[in-house]
């Protein structure tokens, strides 16, 4: 009898520790301020882009108004194209800038965004190849050059093993000394690369239609995941209403302008 009558106190005990430990967990995790259900947004990210390049410096300012209407202030930080992915997909940065659909298939800890930042269309240009480019196969048996990273570009030439640079102004260098036959590269970075280019650039032209037309997307690390109904929602707006167009389309403007009062 005597035995019971212990066995049942220390489950009294027992049960007696347990829903004291209980009560004082959640208390506790209040008192520390933790909340495994709250989710305090960033005040400041990082962003990673393409340096020197024009699409990406458009962009970039689409993506701060962005981040500055969901009260975070954004940071960008330029490097070489396709470092700026790998930068953004590790975490060291918490996105990238813009980037075409799909690319979060090869880089997969970045996350698309629902609405575009801006559209790209990538073309052929020359110094003095005389022949109207009109598809992608016309490249073949040429000698051609890309931008490193522009996944478009690097895609579309497999196979033709393209000289590699960083910049359009490097492109455009290229094309003066006759490393290459052709370049290709975003349009709009091409035209103002050109009203920038030195007067020995002026034989440059652009030899095709549109070969390749898309939208960027910006990208977010997954870590930041809590981020994307408000982002989607903001870059939505920005996109349908059109003013990510306007941004991009006044300060192109403004930039050809400067340049031909330079020249």
């Amino acid at each position: 009898m005597g035995n019971g009558i212990l066995n049942v106190s220390k489950r009294l005990y027992i049960g007696l520790l347990f829903t004291i430990f209980l009560v004082i967990l959640p208390n506790s995790q209040q008192a520390s301020g933790v909340d495994e259900n709250l989710h305090i947004p960033p005040q400041a990210i990082t962003i990673s882009l393409c340096q020197d390049h024009v699409t990406h410096a458009f962009a970039k300012q689409v993506v701060l108004e962005a981040y500055r209407r969901v009260a975070i202030k954004a940071s960008f930080f330029e490097l070489p194209c396709r470092r700026s992915l790998k930068m953004a997909n590790t975490g060291i940065h918490d996105g990238e800038v813009a980037r075409i659909a799909g690319t979060t298939t090869v880089f997969k800890h970045l996350i698309q965004l629902n609405s575009p930042v801006i559209a790209i269309e990538g073309v052929v240009f020359t110094k003095s190849y005389p022949h109207r480019i009109t598809k992608w196969a016309d490249l073949k048996g040429l000698r051609v050059g890309i931008i490193t990273g522009e996944i478009y570009a690097e895609k579309s030439t497999e196979g033709m093993l393209p000289i590699t640079v960083s910049t359009y102004s490097q492109l455009i260098s290229l094309l003066v000394f006759d490393r290459i036959d052709v370049a290709i590269g975003i349009s709009r970075d091409v035209k103002l690369a050109l009203a920038l280019a030195p007067v020995n650039s002026r034989d440059i032209h652009i030899i095709s239609d549109k070969l390749f037309e898309a939208s960027l997307y910006h990208l977010v690390h997954e870590k930041h995941r809590a981020l994307l109904p408000r982002l989607n929602l903001v870059f939505d707006e920005m996109w349908q209403s059109g003013q990510a167009n306007a941004i991009y389309q006044n300060r192109m403007q403004h930039l050809l302008a400067a340049a031909q009062v330079e020249k």
